[in-house]
């Protein structure tokens, strides 16, 4: 990127930032991902690009991931782990989505790069603004991840995906997810926060879910949090 695009985007995103204080914040937030994904579509998502992806790969994986398996990435940004899934699932097995048309058309192109467009994975844009589901067109999965994708969302956002998990969860599925650990909630910026387990276990409990902390097993290097949600009693 020349100079001058620089300096364009960087002003795009100053100006972008009063629409998180006065404007639809996940519009607000799809437009800063977009801006950043212009300059760098590894950056958009968080960098540790080799790191995290291949990170959150091979733990899915210890956890019972077969090729098998149906998987639906929340979140999934320019594939920094959705590389790894797509080649090891079967073909058509994974589904990812993202607020970002631009982080999506990055993954497209890694994608033919990486020579695996071959096992047709169904990436989507979340144009609709919201975590109803009800634009997937894949049925429902065994395997459900959002990787630093709660660090991201307010309490609405997280309640409104918990409300329409039995959309998209099949028998037995399970949803990992990760999150910034914090005593109460709170807002380390305009788009990071922090949430205590409890906040997740009471929003698992009233929908008949329960959550498993496996955070000491997945030792995250910015000190995320790792939870697992599944059917209360599974």
């Amino acid at each position: 990127m020349n100079p001058l695009t620089r300096i364009v985007t960087s002003i795009k995103l100053r100006l972008n930032r009063k629409k998180f204080e006065c404007g639809d914040y996940l519009e607000a937030y799809a437009t800063n991902t977009d801006l950043i994904a212009t300059i760098s579509p590894e950056l958009a998502i968080g960098g540790l690009w080799d790191e995290m992806g291949k990170h959150q790969f091979e733990f899915l994986k210890a956890h019972g991931l077969n090729p098998d398996h149906k998987m639906l990435d929340i979140g999934c940004g320019s594939l920094r782990g959705g590389l790894y899934f797509i080649d090891y699932l079967e073909q058509g097995n994974y589904t990812g989505f993202d607020l970002s048309s631009e982080v999506i058309k990055a993954g497209q192109r890694k994608i033919e790069e990486r020579g695996i467009a071959h096992k047709s994975p169904n990436l989507y844009v979340n144009t609709p603004r919201n975590l109803k589901f009800d634009f997937l067109e894949s049925g429902k999965f065994d395997f459900l991840l959002a990787q630093s994708v709660f660090s991201h969302l307010k309490p609405e956002h997280i309640e409104e995906c918990f409300d329409n998990l039995h959309k998209v969860m099949a028998k037995d599925a399970r949803f990992f997810f990760t999150h910034h650990p914090g005593e109460r909630f709170r807002a380390r910026s305009k788009t990071d926060f922090e949430y205590p387990t409890s906040f997740f276990e009471k929003a698992a409990q009233a929908r008949g879910f329960q959550i498993v902390n496996l955070s000491s097993e997945y030792i995250h290097p910015r000190g995320q949090n790792m939870l697992l949600l599944q059917v209360a009693g599974s």
